[in-house]
């Protein structure tokens, strides 16, 4: 009922997937719409070879010669090249992250004939795992932050008992004046250090860093 219902190439459009598959060559064969749609432009079929991306980067942004695509190193070793994290570059300049897993082809006589692409969007789980690392790197900046505050209060609060003592002493009125300005700026001090420990959330502008991948 299935088979009698859709095509396969109907099939093929309607995934959620994008799909290339590509001539023993490298040249484009055939694709869906979603394919189109992440590459951001229709390709040359039979011309444009191994990918419809305009350019093409690694994980770590790092820009791929065609040779060096997944599609190209499956054709070139007959191995499977699977959950590649890649960044689509389209002709607008846009990015998109994608997962792109690619399979060999082979004929019944084992002969490899070409491979097929399978790549999906991922640039929000890219997204949510920036903002993840952002906020742990933020928490462990403050935790150390409050840790050192910990430290200048501790020294901060043995200088004012100091300049305590030092009061108490028969002192002339200029020495006592400077000792008086010394405790003032010791007990801002110690003000400022009690308010970052107890919420230091309040004493940062950090901010978690962008993804870099456009929508």
């Amino acid at each position: 009922m299935f088979a009698s219902t859709i095509s396969p190439e109907s099939f093929l459009q309607r995934l959620p997937l994008a799909l290339c598959t590509c001539d023993v060559e490298g040249r484009i064969t055939d694709y869906n719409q979603r394919a189109v749609e992440l590459w951001g432009h229709e390709p040359l079929q039979g011309t444009q070879r191994f990918s419809g991306a305009p350019r093409m980067f690694d994980h770590r942004g790092r820009l791929l010669v065609s040779s060096a695509t997944p599609v190209a190193l499956a054709l070139a070793s007959g191995i499977p090249q699977c959950n590649r994290e890649l960044i689509i570059e389209r002709a607008d300049s846009t990015r998109v992250a994608v997962l792109s897993n690619v399979a060999p082809l082979f004929d019944e006589g084992g002969t490899l004939v070409g491979a097929v692409d399978v790549f999906q969007d991922i640039s929000e789980r890219k997204r949510s795992e920036e903002a993840r690392r952002a906020a742990e790197r933020i928490a462990t900046s403050l935790r150390l932050a409050a840790d050192v505050s910990q430290e200048i209060r501790s020294s901060v609060q043995a200088i004012s008992r100091y300049l305590e003592a030092v009061k108490q002493e028969n002192l002339g009125a200029e020495a006592r004046f400077y000792a008086e300005s010394a405790q003032r700026e010791v007990d801002r001090l110690v003000r400022i250090t009690e308010r970052f420990v107890a919420n230091p959330a309040t004493s940062t502008n950090a901010r978690p860093n962008s993804s870099g991948v456009d929508s």
